[in-house]
């Protein structure tokens, strides 16, 4: 069984994000690890819940419990049978990569921070904070070649074939 792990904040890009790992997920008969991290992006959103909660922690959990629960409902109305949430708090790259170390994760796909548009990156590693991950991936054919999805481009063979997708060479979405 193949274990796919997708990050999200709630954001459309985010959601994008969760819905590739799912289908990714369900192609490959595996799981799915679904993640999200407290920052203070969701600082303004928990102080405006907490004003109705009464407590700032628990407004925050309840944000994050909440950003999980829909991302469930779409992987499994996606067809994934097997979903797993987790929750991580402090710096997002540490904490997501805590999260992939502790578990059996052999892809991670992740959204832009900021809840912006999608980076569509899906990666077996995620060492890539100093650099960037396009820097990264000009500078590193063997991590190029873990690349699988790119700005909405299947940049795997094999991904692309068992999606029934095109097939896009990673260095044609990097710019190379």
């Amino acid at each position: 069984m193949r274990h796919v792990m997708v990050a999200t904040d709630g954001s459309k890009g985010a959601n994008r994000a969760v819905g590739v790992a799912a289908e990714l997920a369900k192609a490959l008969a595996g799981d799915l690890l679904i993640a999200t991290v407290a920052d203070t992006l969701l600082g303004e959103e928990a102080r405006q819940l907490a004003r109705a909660e009464g407590n700032i922690g628990d407004a925050m959990e309840a944000l994050m419990a909440q950003t999980l629960k829909t991302a469930e409902f779409r992987a499994r109305h996606l067809g994934v049978s097997q979903v797993e949430l987790r929750i991580g708090s402090g710096d997002i790259a540490q904490s997501l990569i805590n999260i992939a170390a502790g578990s059996s994760v052999e892809m991670i796909v992740l959204g832009r921070r900021g809840r912006g548009q999608l980076a569509g990156l899906l990666l077996g590693s995620v060492s890539l904070a100093d650099k960037g991950f396009p820097r990264a991936l000009i500078d590193d054919v063997h991590l190029q070649n873990e690349l699988n999805v790119h700005e909405g481009k299947v940049t795997c063979r094999a991904v692309a074939d068992a999606l029934r997708l095109s097939y896009t060479p990673p260095g044609k979405v990097l710019g190379q």
